[in-house]
Order: C-alpha cells, then sequence, then structure tokens
C-alpha cells in the first residue's frame, strides 16, 4: 500500500514563516520524490507583500507545470482579488470561503472580481463559492447570483447544513465555463469517503442540487 501525505507549508498568520522561492523548490521537489501531496498557505496579505506573493504564484505555477504536478494553494485574505488579476488558464478549482459582502469583503462580490476568476480558470475549470444563508441573506444572495449568472454560464447553487450559522442552513455556488456539477463523479473517491463519513454519500451528493422553491426563486 502506498501511504500519500499531506506537506503543508506556510502560516495563515506569519509571513515571515514562508520559506523563499530557492527553499520552497527544494521542499516541493523533495514531496514529490516522496509521492506527497502539497497545500501552500500565505498568510493575511500586507500591501506591500502583493508583487512577492504574485511573483512566488508565478514561480509555483510553472513547477506545476514544468512537473505536470497539482499543488492547493490557500491565500487567507481579501488580496487573493489582486493576485487574480491578469492570470489567464492557471487554476483547474477555484474555491472562495469569503467573508460576508461587507467592509473589506464586497471586492469579493463583484463582477469584475468574477470575471478575474473566470479568466484564471483553466479549461473544464470551476469555480465554488460560499453564497450566504438562504434564510438570513435574502437581499445579498438576490445580487450574488445576478452577477455569477452575468459571468458564467453554467452557476448551479446548491444547499446543505451549517448548524453554526445562521439558521443552520447555507447554500453555495457552482460556477463553470464548460463544467456541469454531476456530469462526473469518481466513483472510487466517494467510496472512500463514505467509508469514513458520518453524513456524506453518493445520494446525499447529488441531492445537494435539489432545491426548495424559494431558493430557486431567490438564486434565478
Amino acid at each position: 500500500m502506498c501511504l500519500q501525505v499531506l506537506i503543508y507549508i506556510g502560516n495563515q498568520f506569519c509571513h515571515n514563516l514562508f520559506p523563499s522561492d530557492e527553499k520552497l523548490m527544494l521542499i516541493m521537489n523533495k514531496a514529490k520524490s516522496d509521492g506527497m501531496k502539497i497545500t501552500i498557505s500565505f498568510s493575511y496579505l500586507r500591501q506591500e507583500l502583493l508583487p512577492k506573493t504574485n511573483s512566488t504564484i508565478e514561480v509555483l505555477y510553472k513547477w506545476c507545470r514544468d512537473n505536470d504536478q497539482r499543488i492547493e494553494i490557500i491565500v487567507n485574505d481579501y488580496g487573493l482579488f489582486e493576485l487574480l488579476e491578469a492570470k489567464k488558464d492557471m487554476f483547474d478549482i477555484v474555491l472562495i470561503d469569503s467573508t460576508d459582502p461587507m467592509g473589506p469583503g464586497t471586492g469579493l462580490f463583484t463582477e469584475e472580481f468574477y470575471t478575474n476568476v473566470k479568466e484564471a480558470l483553466k479549461p473544464n475549470g470551476i469555480m465554488v463559492a460560499q453564497s450566504e444563508s438562504p434564510f438570513a441573506d435574502r437581499k445579498e444572495i438576490r445580487a450574488m447570483y445576478t452577477l455569477l449568472r452575468k459571468v458564467f454560464p453554467i452557476v448551479k447553487p446548491y444547499v446543505g447544513p451549517m448548524v453554526t450559522y445562521p439558521a443552520g442552513y447555507w447554500s453555495w455556488a457552482f460556477c463553470s465555463v464548460d463544467v456541469q456539477p454531476l456530469d462526473y463523479i469518481d466513483e472510487k473517491r466517494v467510496e472512500a469517503i463514505e467509508k469514513q463519513a458520518k453524513l456524506y454519500n453518493k445520494e446525499i451528493h447529488s441531492s445537494v442540487f435539489a432545491l426548495p422553491n424559494f431558493v430557486k426563486e431567490l438564486t434565478k
């Protein structure tokens, strides 16, 4: 049996704990040779760190392309907005667990931002974003989905329990240019997750896209 280990590089609070590009390449080459999955986590970004972070992401992209590898990148900051500008065909998946659309977080709920994400996706790429509570945030949901449908040809809301958030019920948006959410299901991966999950199974996976009528109305 091949044991696959995740190597996590970085710290979401302190940029001083992130290695130089040279050391990063050494770590990643070692992780690749040992069959490890790689997650890169960038800290909260100060304005002066954006150019350096952007440069590092370009280095990571080149490494992935040259080594035929995929990695996970976590950016714990609104600075993601600027980092996605001018990116083309770089990411397979962009997951956005943003704050609510107020204050600094409003930049992550704009047509400009969603357009930048779309341009940054590779063919067959997807974006998934949290889209607020259908009970507590109806106005915000309507505004968000209006913008999403201007940018992406495919926008599919889905819902599920979130007991620590308002009303215990939450929504997310699956968006793509050319991928429908249920076109492909990795049966082996589903089976592996089902064995250790108390909630998830294949039926649940498909059913989350079956929406109550009031959610259909909010997200149309």
